[in-house]
Protein backbone atom coordinates (compact mmCIF):
# COMPACT_ATOMS: atom_id res chain seq x y z
CA UNK A 1 0.00 0.00 0.00
CA UNK A 2 1.55 3.39 -0.70
CA UNK A 3 0.34 6.93 0.30
CA UNK A 4 -0.82 9.26 -2.46
CA UNK A 5 1.99 10.32 -3.60
CA UNK A 6 3.54 6.99 -4.64
CA UNK A 7 5.69 6.49 -1.41
CA UNK A 8 5.55 3.24 0.52
CA UNK A 9 5.31 3.66 4.48
CA UNK A 10 8.92 2.19 6.10
CA UNK A 11 7.00 -0.48 7.68
CA UNK A 12 5.98 -1.11 4.13
CA UNK A 13 9.05 -0.91 2.33
CA UNK A 14 10.97 -3.79 4.91
CA UNK A 15 12.98 -0.96 7.39
CA UNK A 16 13.74 -2.00 11.07
CA UNK A 17 11.74 0.16 13.32
CA UNK A 18 13.87 2.70 14.92
CA UNK A 19 12.29 0.50 18.54
CA UNK A 20 14.48 -2.48 17.16
CA UNK A 21 16.94 -0.32 15.58
CA UNK A 22 18.35 0.98 18.85
CA UNK A 23 17.79 -2.02 20.63
CA UNK A 24 20.47 -3.39 18.02
CA UNK A 25 22.97 -0.94 18.42
CA UNK A 26 22.47 -1.36 22.27
CA UNK A 27 23.17 -4.91 22.16
CA UNK A 28 25.77 -5.95 19.63
CA UNK A 29 28.63 -4.44 20.99
CA UNK A 30 28.09 -6.83 23.88
CA UNK A 31 28.87 -10.25 21.83
CA UNK A 32 32.56 -9.14 21.75
CA UNK A 33 31.98 -10.62 25.58
CA UNK A 34 31.52 -13.73 24.48
CA UNK A 35 35.21 -13.71 22.91
CA UNK A 36 38.31 -15.02 24.53
CA UNK A 37 41.00 -13.01 26.15
CA UNK A 38 42.74 -10.30 25.60
CA UNK A 39 40.54 -9.39 22.50
CA UNK A 40 36.85 -9.46 23.96
CA UNK A 41 37.28 -5.87 26.20
CA UNK A 42 38.85 -4.06 23.33
CA UNK A 43 36.66 -5.35 20.51
CA UNK A 44 34.04 -4.42 22.94
CA UNK A 45 35.42 -0.80 23.32
CA UNK A 46 35.30 -0.78 19.20
CA UNK A 47 31.71 -1.98 18.90
CA UNK A 48 30.86 0.47 20.97
CA UNK A 49 32.65 3.30 19.09
CA UNK A 50 30.53 2.07 15.72
CA UNK A 51 27.76 1.44 17.42
CA UNK A 52 27.68 5.34 18.91
CA UNK A 53 28.73 6.77 15.24
CA UNK A 54 25.99 5.04 14.00
CA UNK A 55 23.81 6.70 16.38
CA UNK A 56 24.72 9.58 15.67
CA UNK A 57 23.36 9.27 12.43
CA UNK A 58 19.66 7.77 13.63
CA UNK A 59 18.33 10.21 16.12
CA UNK A 60 14.80 7.87 15.31
CA UNK A 61 16.66 5.50 17.48
CA UNK A 62 17.33 7.11 20.58
CA UNK A 63 14.01 5.68 22.13
CA UNK A 64 14.86 1.80 21.51
CA UNK A 65 18.30 3.00 23.05
CA UNK A 66 17.31 4.29 26.31
CA UNK A 67 14.08 1.52 26.59
CA UNK A 68 16.74 -1.25 25.81
CA UNK A 69 19.21 0.55 28.79
CA UNK A 70 16.32 0.70 31.10
CA UNK A 71 15.70 -2.83 30.24
CA UNK A 72 19.04 -4.25 31.36
CA UNK A 73 18.73 -2.10 34.36
CA UNK A 74 16.74 -5.44 35.94
CA UNK A 75 19.89 -8.16 34.78
CA UNK A 76 23.51 -8.61 36.55
CA UNK A 77 24.79 -11.01 34.66
CA UNK A 78 27.59 -9.57 32.76
CA UNK A 79 31.31 -11.59 32.33
CA UNK A 80 33.09 -8.00 33.46
CA UNK A 81 33.58 -7.35 36.98
CA UNK A 82 36.05 -5.58 38.94
CA UNK A 83 37.16 -6.05 42.79
CA UNK A 84 34.43 -8.35 42.91
CA UNK A 85 31.58 -5.95 41.45
CA UNK A 86 30.10 -6.84 38.20
CA UNK A 87 30.00 -4.41 35.35
CA UNK A 88 26.56 -4.48 34.26
CA UNK A 89 25.44 -4.45 30.58
CA UNK A 90 24.05 -1.45 30.80
CA UNK A 91 26.56 0.35 31.87
CA UNK A 92 28.47 -0.99 29.04
CA UNK A 93 26.13 1.42 27.03
CA UNK A 94 27.11 4.40 28.70
CA UNK A 95 28.57 5.65 25.30
CA UNK A 96 25.36 5.38 23.53
CA UNK A 97 23.35 6.94 26.19
CA UNK A 98 25.78 9.90 26.25
CA UNK A 99 24.87 10.33 22.27
CA UNK A 100 21.77 10.66 23.23
CA UNK A 101 21.90 13.06 25.74
CA UNK A 102 24.33 14.97 24.09
CA UNK A 103 22.22 15.69 21.15
CA UNK A 104 18.69 15.95 23.04
CA UNK A 105 20.86 17.61 26.15
CA UNK A 106 18.63 21.30 26.15
CA UNK A 107 15.73 19.68 25.96
CA UNK A 108 16.74 17.44 29.00
CA UNK A 109 18.26 20.11 31.16
CA UNK A 110 15.32 22.16 30.60
CA UNK A 111 13.14 19.28 31.95
CA UNK A 112 14.97 18.70 34.68
CA UNK A 113 15.50 22.37 35.89
CA UNK A 114 11.85 22.43 35.36
CA UNK A 115 10.53 20.14 38.06
CA UNK A 116 8.54 21.68 41.00
CA UNK A 117 10.11 21.64 44.23
CA UNK A 118 9.43 17.84 45.26
CA UNK A 119 10.70 16.30 42.87
CA UNK A 120 13.67 18.51 42.85
CA UNK A 121 14.07 18.11 46.26
CA UNK A 122 14.43 14.34 45.79
CA UNK A 123 17.05 15.24 42.90
CA UNK A 124 18.71 17.41 44.88
CA UNK A 125 19.58 14.78 48.00
CA UNK A 126 20.77 12.21 45.25
CA UNK A 127 22.89 14.60 43.67
CA UNK A 128 24.53 15.38 47.17
CA UNK A 129 24.89 11.96 48.40
CA UNK A 130 26.59 11.63 44.58
CA UNK A 131 29.17 14.87 44.78
CA UNK A 132 30.19 13.26 48.61
CA UNK A 133 30.68 9.71 46.88
CA UNK A 134 34.08 10.70 45.29
CA UNK A 135 34.59 13.91 47.99
CA UNK A 136 34.90 10.99 50.78
CA UNK A 137 38.28 9.94 49.39
CA UNK A 138 39.55 12.82 51.57
CA UNK A 139 39.18 10.59 54.57
CA UNK A 140 37.99 7.06 53.44
CA UNK A 141 39.61 3.87 55.22
CA UNK A 142 39.58 2.31 51.85
CA UNK A 143 40.06 4.49 48.20
CA UNK A 144 39.75 1.79 46.42
CA UNK A 145 36.39 0.67 47.48
CA UNK A 146 35.72 4.09 47.97
CA UNK A 147 36.26 4.55 43.92
CA UNK A 148 33.99 1.66 42.87
CA UNK A 149 31.23 2.93 45.06
CA UNK A 150 31.75 6.52 42.91
CA UNK A 151 31.96 4.35 40.28
CA UNK A 152 28.33 2.69 40.68
CA UNK A 153 26.81 6.13 43.05
CA UNK A 154 27.82 7.93 39.11
CA UNK A 155 26.25 5.41 37.16
CA UNK A 156 23.08 5.27 39.37
CA UNK A 157 22.23 9.16 39.66
CA UNK A 158 22.95 9.27 35.80
CA UNK A 159 20.23 6.50 35.37
CA UNK A 160 17.81 8.51 37.45
CA UNK A 161 18.80 11.90 35.25
CA UNK A 162 18.58 10.60 32.04
CA UNK A 163 15.19 8.76 32.99
CA UNK A 164 13.97 11.96 34.52
CA UNK A 165 14.43 14.29 31.75
CA UNK A 166 13.69 11.89 28.69
CA UNK A 167 10.39 11.40 30.52
CA UNK A 168 9.81 14.93 31.54
CA UNK A 169 10.25 16.17 28.06
CA UNK A 170 8.38 13.38 26.20
CA UNK A 171 11.32 11.45 24.78
CA UNK A 172 9.50 7.93 25.90
CA UNK A 173 6.45 7.71 28.18
CA UNK A 174 6.41 6.53 31.10
CA UNK A 175 4.39 3.42 30.71
CA UNK A 176 6.66 1.84 27.77
CA UNK A 177 10.02 2.43 31.12
CA UNK A 178 7.44 0.43 32.92
CA UNK A 179 6.84 -2.36 30.58
CA UNK A 180 10.25 -2.16 29.79
CA UNK A 181 11.59 -3.10 33.13
CA UNK A 182 8.65 -5.47 33.51
CA UNK A 183 9.47 -7.40 30.44
CA UNK A 184 13.29 -7.86 32.09
CA UNK A 185 12.11 -8.98 35.29
CA UNK A 186 10.00 -11.74 34.06
CA UNK A 187 12.69 -13.29 31.72
CA UNK A 188 14.75 -13.28 34.91
CA UNK A 189 11.75 -14.57 37.02
CA UNK A 190 11.69 -17.12 33.85
CA UNK A 191 14.87 -18.27 34.13
CA UNK A 192 14.63 -18.63 38.01
CA UNK A 193 12.26 -21.52 37.53
CA UNK A 194 13.62 -22.99 35.12
CA UNK A 195 17.18 -23.12 36.93
CA UNK A 196 14.95 -24.71 40.05
CA UNK A 197 12.97 -27.48 37.96
CA UNK A 198 16.55 -28.21 35.96
CA UNK A 199 18.66 -28.61 39.13
CA UNK A 200 15.86 -31.11 40.47
CA UNK A 201 14.84 -32.69 37.95
CA UNK A 202 18.08 -33.11 36.01
CA UNK A 203 22.04 -33.50 36.46
CA UNK A 204 22.50 -30.21 35.69
CA UNK A 205 22.95 -27.62 38.96
CA UNK A 206 21.77 -24.18 37.69
CA UNK A 207 21.07 -22.83 41.00
CA UNK A 208 22.87 -22.90 44.40
CA UNK A 209 22.41 -25.50 47.06
CA UNK A 210 20.41 -23.86 49.89
CA UNK A 211 21.98 -20.86 52.18
CA UNK A 212 20.39 -18.99 54.86
CA UNK A 213 18.22 -22.17 56.19
CA UNK A 214 16.51 -22.88 53.11
CA UNK A 215 16.82 -26.48 52.62
CA UNK A 216 16.04 -26.68 48.45
CA UNK A 217 17.93 -24.95 45.94
CA UNK A 218 17.40 -21.36 45.19
CA UNK A 219 17.59 -19.65 41.60
CA UNK A 220 18.94 -16.78 41.07
CA UNK A 221 16.97 -15.53 37.72
CA UNK A 222 19.31 -12.68 35.89
CA UNK A 223 20.61 -11.58 39.26
CA UNK A 224 23.95 -12.48 40.69
CA UNK A 225 22.37 -13.60 44.36
CA UNK A 226 19.32 -15.70 45.02
CA UNK A 227 17.97 -12.39 47.12
CA UNK A 228 17.88 -10.08 44.78
CA UNK A 229 16.26 -12.58 42.10
CA UNK A 230 13.43 -11.94 44.86
CA UNK A 231 13.13 -8.54 44.76
CA UNK A 232 13.50 -8.31 41.09
CA UNK A 233 10.25 -11.00 40.76
CA UNK A 234 8.50 -8.94 43.48
CA UNK A 235 8.70 -5.86 41.29
CA UNK A 236 7.82 -7.46 38.23
CA UNK A 237 4.72 -8.58 40.10
CA UNK A 238 3.73 -4.88 41.32
CA UNK A 239 4.52 -3.78 36.89
CA UNK A 240 2.07 -6.29 36.23
CA UNK A 241 -0.56 -4.41 36.75
CA UNK A 242 0.92 -1.80 34.06
CA UNK A 243 0.56 -4.16 31.43
CA UNK A 244 -2.50 -6.12 32.17
CA UNK A 245 -4.95 -4.56 30.23
CA UNK A 246 -2.97 -4.44 27.11
CA UNK A 247 -1.48 -7.94 27.35
CA UNK A 248 -3.83 -10.01 30.09
CA UNK A 249 -2.45 -13.20 29.24
CA UNK A 250 1.68 -12.45 29.19
CA UNK A 251 0.40 -10.73 32.71
CA UNK A 252 -0.85 -13.58 34.43
CA UNK A 253 1.77 -16.15 33.44
CA UNK A 254 4.22 -13.51 34.66
CA UNK A 255 2.33 -13.30 38.00
CA UNK A 256 2.58 -17.33 38.16
CA UNK A 257 6.16 -17.57 37.22
CA UNK A 258 7.15 -14.18 39.90
CA UNK A 259 5.17 -15.26 43.02
CA UNK A 260 7.28 -19.21 42.33
CA UNK A 261 10.42 -17.05 42.49
CA UNK A 262 9.60 -14.86 45.21
CA UNK A 263 8.51 -18.70 47.24
CA UNK A 264 11.29 -20.90 46.13
CA UNK A 265 14.26 -17.81 46.87
CA UNK A 266 12.26 -17.29 50.14
CA UNK A 267 13.58 -14.58 51.05
CA UNK A 268 12.65 -12.87 54.29
CA UNK A 269 13.16 -9.15 53.60
CA UNK A 270 11.03 -9.31 50.37
CA UNK A 271 8.27 -11.30 51.51
CA UNK A 272 8.12 -9.11 54.88
CA UNK A 273 8.35 -5.92 52.50
CA UNK A 274 5.73 -7.14 50.35
CA UNK A 275 3.65 -7.44 53.61
CA UNK A 276 4.11 -3.99 54.54
CA UNK A 277 3.83 -2.56 51.16
CA UNK A 278 0.75 -4.11 51.08
CA UNK A 279 -0.57 -2.81 54.38
CA UNK A 280 0.75 0.88 53.49
CA UNK A 281 -1.19 0.85 50.01
CA UNK A 282 -4.46 -0.37 51.63
CA UNK A 283 -4.04 2.21 53.55
CA UNK A 284 -3.79 5.31 51.26
CA UNK A 285 -5.18 3.63 47.85
CA UNK A 286 -7.08 0.59 48.05
CA UNK A 287 -9.29 1.64 51.01
CA UNK A 288 -12.48 1.74 49.27
CA UNK A 289 -11.74 -1.91 47.87
CA UNK A 290 -11.21 -3.18 51.90
CA UNK A 291 -14.81 -4.25 52.72
CA UNK A 292 -14.88 -6.60 55.97
CA UNK A 293 -15.76 -9.38 54.07
CA UNK A 294 -12.43 -9.36 51.88
CA UNK A 295 -10.71 -8.14 55.11
CA UNK A 296 -11.41 -11.60 56.47
CA UNK A 297 -10.73 -13.66 53.17
CA UNK A 298 -7.43 -12.10 53.14
CA UNK A 299 -6.82 -13.15 57.32
CA UNK A 300 -8.00 -16.22 56.96
CA UNK A 301 -6.06 -17.15 54.05
CA UNK A 302 -2.93 -16.00 55.92
CA UNK A 303 -3.59 -17.73 59.25
CA UNK A 304 -4.27 -21.02 57.10
CA UNK A 305 -1.50 -20.35 55.43
CA UNK A 306 0.90 -20.33 57.93
CA UNK A 307 -0.40 -23.31 60.05
CA UNK A 308 -0.19 -25.26 56.58
CA UNK A 309 3.71 -24.31 56.68
CA UNK A 310 3.98 -25.11 59.95
CA UNK A 311 2.51 -28.51 59.65
CA UNK A 312 4.55 -29.51 56.30
CA UNK A 313 7.94 -27.59 57.25
CA UNK A 314 8.62 -26.55 60.55
CA UNK A 315 12.25 -25.81 59.13
CA UNK A 316 11.15 -23.31 56.54
CA UNK A 317 9.02 -21.53 59.17
CA UNK A 318 11.97 -21.39 62.06
CA UNK A 319 13.54 -18.97 59.74
CA UNK A 320 10.78 -16.18 60.41
CA UNK A 321 11.20 -16.84 64.50
CA UNK A 322 12.37 -13.26 65.61
CA UNK A 323 14.45 -14.90 68.27
CA UNK A 324 16.90 -15.26 65.23
CA UNK A 325 17.46 -10.99 65.08
CA UNK A 326 16.12 -10.42 68.26
CA UNK A 327 18.17 -12.64 70.50
CA UNK A 328 21.32 -13.24 68.07
CA UNK A 329 20.75 -17.39 67.91
CA UNK A 330 21.63 -19.22 64.79
CA UNK A 331 21.07 -21.85 63.30
CA UNK A 332 17.56 -21.66 61.94
CA UNK A 333 18.46 -20.13 59.00
CA UNK A 334 22.08 -20.63 58.53
CA UNK A 335 23.58 -17.76 60.69
CA UNK A 336 22.41 -15.33 58.26
CA UNK A 337 20.49 -13.31 61.06
CA UNK A 338 23.91 -13.61 63.36
CA UNK A 339 25.86 -12.15 59.96
CA UNK A 340 23.61 -8.74 60.19
CA UNK A 341 23.77 -8.58 63.77
CA UNK A 342 27.76 -8.75 64.34
CA UNK A 343 27.63 -5.92 60.99
CA UNK A 344 25.64 -3.57 63.25
CA UNK A 345 28.22 -4.33 66.51
CA UNK A 346 31.12 -3.45 64.40
CA UNK A 347 29.60 -0.36 63.27
CA UNK A 348 28.92 0.34 66.56
CA UNK A 349 32.74 0.10 67.87
CA UNK A 350 33.62 1.30 64.31
CA UNK A 351 31.85 4.23 63.86
CA UNK A 352 32.65 6.66 66.72
CA UNK A 353 36.15 6.99 66.18
CA UNK A 354 35.53 8.59 62.75
CA UNK A 355 32.73 10.84 63.31
CA UNK A 356 31.40 13.63 62.10
CA UNK A 357 32.94 12.98 58.83
CA UNK A 358 32.44 8.81 58.37
CA UNK A 359 34.71 6.31 56.67
CA UNK A 360 34.36 7.27 53.54
CA UNK A 361 31.62 5.35 50.40
CA UNK A 362 31.64 2.17 50.77
CA UNK A 363 34.75 1.29 53.21
CA UNK A 364 32.32 -0.75 55.41
CA UNK A 365 33.27 -3.46 52.55
CA UNK A 366 36.80 -3.61 53.63
CA UNK A 367 36.22 -4.18 57.42
CA UNK A 368 33.53 -6.34 56.67
CA UNK A 369 35.76 -8.68 54.40
CA UNK A 370 38.76 -8.48 56.69
CA UNK A 371 39.85 -11.90 58.20
CA UNK A 372 41.06 -10.11 61.62
CA UNK A 373 37.32 -8.69 62.19
CA UNK A 374 35.70 -11.73 60.99
CA UNK A 375 37.71 -13.74 63.25
CA UNK A 376 37.33 -11.17 65.82
CA UNK A 377 33.71 -10.94 65.64
CA UNK A 378 32.42 -13.79 64.51
CA UNK A 379 34.68 -16.85 65.04
CA UNK A 380 36.45 -16.37 61.01
CA UNK A 381 32.86 -16.96 59.82
CA UNK A 382 31.43 -14.96 56.81
CA UNK A 383 29.98 -11.43 56.92
CA UNK A 384 27.18 -9.59 55.63
CA UNK A 385 29.28 -7.07 53.13
CA UNK A 386 28.93 -4.54 50.42
CA UNK A 387 29.99 -1.25 49.17
CA UNK A 388 26.12 -0.81 50.01
CA UNK A 389 26.42 -2.17 53.32
CA UNK A 390 23.77 -4.29 55.21
CA UNK A 391 21.44 -1.34 55.71
CA UNK A 392 20.41 1.80 54.16
CA UNK A 393 20.49 4.08 56.68
CA UNK A 394 23.53 2.06 58.80
CA UNK A 395 25.57 2.92 55.26
CA UNK A 396 24.99 6.24 54.79
CA UNK A 397 25.55 6.97 58.55
CA UNK A 398 29.00 5.13 58.24
CA UNK A 399 30.22 6.18 54.87
CA UNK A 400 29.36 10.24 55.48
CA UNK A 401 28.66 10.83 59.17
CA UNK A 402 26.14 12.48 60.48
CA UNK A 403 25.44 14.07 57.00
CA UNK A 404 25.22 11.23 55.53
CA UNK A 405 22.12 9.95 58.08
CA UNK A 406 20.31 13.22 57.42
CA UNK A 407 20.45 12.81 54.15
CA UNK A 408 19.28 9.23 54.03
CA UNK A 409 16.25 10.10 56.69
CA UNK A 410 15.64 12.79 54.03
CA UNK A 411 15.00 10.76 50.92
CA UNK A 412 13.16 8.17 52.69
CA UNK A 413 10.74 11.15 53.87
CA UNK A 414 10.62 13.15 50.62
CA UNK A 415 9.91 10.02 48.59
CA UNK A 416 7.63 9.18 50.46
CA UNK A 417 5.28 11.98 50.13
CA UNK A 418 5.59 12.09 46.77
CA UNK A 419 4.75 8.45 46.32
CA UNK A 420 1.73 9.49 48.50
CA UNK A 421 0.81 12.57 46.19
CA UNK A 422 0.84 10.16 43.31
CA UNK A 423 -1.21 7.16 44.55
CA UNK A 424 -4.44 8.51 43.54
CA UNK A 425 -2.49 9.22 39.54
CA UNK A 426 -1.30 5.08 39.81
CA UNK A 427 -3.48 3.46 42.31
CA UNK A 428 -0.41 2.90 45.05
CA UNK A 429 1.56 1.42 42.52
CA UNK A 430 4.89 3.52 43.61
CA UNK A 431 3.56 3.78 47.10
CA UNK A 432 3.87 -0.33 47.28
CA UNK A 433 7.59 -0.14 45.48
CA UNK A 434 8.35 2.69 47.46
CA UNK A 435 7.61 0.55 50.59
CA UNK A 436 9.01 -2.82 49.19
CA UNK A 437 12.31 -1.37 48.41
CA UNK A 438 12.51 0.54 52.10
CA UNK A 439 11.82 -2.86 54.02
CA UNK A 440 14.21 -4.51 51.62
CA UNK A 441 16.96 -2.47 52.28
CA UNK A 442 17.36 -2.85 55.80
CA UNK A 443 18.31 -5.98 55.01
CA UNK A 444 20.38 -6.28 51.84
CA UNK A 445 20.77 -2.57 50.60
CA UNK A 446 20.60 -2.28 47.20
CA UNK A 447 20.06 1.41 46.68
CA UNK A 448 22.66 1.85 43.61
CA UNK A 449 20.54 -1.00 41.94
CA UNK A 450 19.66 0.82 38.15
CA UNK A 451 15.74 -0.44 38.31
CA UNK A 452 15.66 1.64 41.45
CA UNK A 453 16.95 4.61 40.26
CA UNK A 454 15.34 4.07 37.18
CA UNK A 455 11.56 3.49 38.92
CA UNK A 456 12.66 6.62 41.22
CA UNK A 457 12.58 8.76 38.16
CA UNK A 458 9.43 7.50 36.59
CA UNK A 459 8.47 9.06 40.06
CA UNK A 460 9.77 12.19 39.76
CA UNK A 461 8.44 12.69 36.45
CA UNK A 462 4.96 11.62 37.64
CA UNK A 463 4.94 13.57 40.64
CA UNK A 464 5.86 16.72 38.45
CA UNK A 465 2.84 16.37 36.49
CA UNK A 466 0.09 18.76 37.38
CA UNK A 467 -3.58 17.27 37.08
CA UNK A 468 -5.50 19.07 34.63
CA UNK A 469 -8.91 20.31 34.31
CA UNK A 470 -11.53 17.47 32.34
CA UNK A 471 -12.78 19.74 29.17
CA UNK A 472 -15.66 18.76 26.88
CA UNK A 473 -13.45 19.23 23.67
CA UNK A 474 -10.23 18.16 25.36
CA UNK A 475 -7.33 19.36 22.97
CA UNK A 476 -5.08 16.00 21.44
CA UNK A 477 -2.88 14.89 24.19
CA UNK A 478 0.60 16.05 24.16
CA UNK A 479 3.56 14.19 24.43
CA UNK A 480 4.50 15.29 27.69
CA UNK A 481 1.30 15.33 30.16
CA UNK A 482 -0.95 12.46 29.53
CA UNK A 483 2.40 10.29 28.64
CA UNK A 484 3.75 10.87 31.92
CA UNK A 485 1.15 10.80 34.02
CA UNK A 486 -0.75 8.47 32.46
CA UNK A 487 -2.87 5.15 35.02
CA UNK A 488 -0.03 3.26 35.87
CA UNK A 489 -2.11 0.50 37.03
Amino acid sequence: MSDHRGRRPPEASGRVSPMVRGGLLVSVPWTALFLPEPWSVPLLGLLSLVAGVLLVRDPEADRGVLLTVVAFTVCDLSPLSFDGSVVRLYQLSALLVLVVVMRRWRGLVRSVRGLPRLPMAVIGVIVTLTVLTPLSLLWTISPKDTLVATVGQLSATGVLLVVTGSLSSGLIRAKEVLAALWTMASASSLWAVVQFVATILTPWDLADAGGSGVTWPRPEGLMTESVWAALVAATGLALTFVVRRDLPRLAAASAAVHIATVALVGSRAVLLGMAVATVVCGAIAWRRYATPRRLLAVATAAVVGVLVLALAAPAVLARFDPRLIVGGESGGDGGSAQSRAVVYRLVADELPPRLPLGGGAGSLNRLTTDPEIRERYIDGGQLNSGRGSTNFFLGYTFDFGYLGALLSVALVVLVGVAAVRNARRDHGLTAFLATLFLVDFQFNNGFRFGFVNVLLGVLIAMTSVRRRPVRQDPDPPSATGPAVGQRCA
